[in-house]
């Protein structure tokens, strides 16, 4: 799924669907190289950190061509 902020469900263009990312604590781990192999190998590395996840609504912020944040939403 492909995302953009807005400032609420009223605002969604037709055709579109609205969601909520869950407030919490989250990881960012920065994902930075050709993409999308960068990417692949940061979730990897993610995957192997041992990081206590909620598993409720992970996202990635892609900020330029080769560079990208992963927020990983973490456990209480």
């Amino acid at each position: 799924m492909l995302g953009y902020r807005v400032d609420g469900a009223d605002s969604v263009l037709d055709g579109l669907v609205h969601k909520i990312v869950p407030s919490g604590a989250y990881a960012v781990v920065q994902a930075n190289g050709e993409m999308p192999n960068a990417i692949v190998q940061t979730w990897q590395e993610v995957w192997r950190s041992g990081l206590r996840r909620a598993y409720t609504g992970d996202f990635e912020v892609y900020t330029s061509p080769s560079s990208a944040a992963i927020y990983v939403a973490l456990a209480d």
